[in-house]
């Protein structure tokens, strides 16, 4: 039992470390920010005639109550709003048998969720609590900042002038930056985390270790 935590906790760090959010943003067809119905509440506040399937789940897999709030990314775009759907939870894996992403039990929970397709609802593993998403990203969402025709591993960082996803960066801050097509320059820049998790250059062959920019 001991060993299933230990592993379970790995699983999740692991999780944690590789959320990028332009890279989760872009990998998935729909975005939302929604709230956690109670159970039985679609059901009940649905009309006879438009009532939706009910999916079923196995026997580790939850199902949810959605009410979409807001839609940062989707074909249907602000339709979806204010819409009900059930959203499941993507299959267990063979450790960590809750390991739907998010962990939600609670109703009324508001959160941030990731989806391939509005017909088939599978939570995908980069939701989060709306409480936990941080001021950079929910900007982002909401100005459209995410540059989805920037491929990440071509995209520069404009002070070392490295192409690549920033290495420098803790995993506290991945969810803090973004790769924007820039004009002036006609190619993809890395933008946030205080100038792209900046780090100080080695000492140059004089001695003298070179200026650091500042904003």
């Amino acid at each position: 039992m001991e060993l299933r935590v230990v592993l379970i906790f790995i699983l999740n760090t692991i999780a944690c470390r590789a959320y990028m959010s332009q890279e989760c943003f872009c990998g998935s067809e729909i975005v939302v920010k929604a709230k956690i119905l109670p159970e039985g509440f679609i059901e009940k506040n649905t009309a006879k005639g438009s009532k939706k399937e009910k999916p079923v789940v196995g026997a580790h897999e939850r199902l949810y109550e959605i009410a979409i709030i807001e839609v940062f990314r989707g074909a249907l775009g602000r339709q979806l709003e204010r819409s009900l759907h059930y959203a499941k939870s993507r299959k267990p894996d063979l450790v960590n048998y809750d390991a739907d992403g998010c962990d939600f039990y609670q109703e009324n929970a508001i959160a941030l969720f990731h989806f391939d397709s509005v017909s088939d609802m599978t939570i995908k593993k980069f939701c989060k609590g709306w409480y936990y998403v941080k001021e950079f990203e929910r900007n982002a969402l909401r100005r459209n900042l995410y540059d989805c025709d920037c491929g990440l591993e071509d995209c520069f960082n404009r002070f070392t002038e490295e192409r690549g996803i920033p290495e420098d960066c803790p995993a506290s801050q991945m969810d803090q930056i973004l790769c924007t097509w820039d004009y002036r320059q006609s190619r993809c820049l890395w933008k946030g985390a205080k100038k792209t998790c900046v780090r100080e250059k080695r000492v140059n062959p004089n001695g003298s270790p070179p200026k650091r920019r500042h904003n």
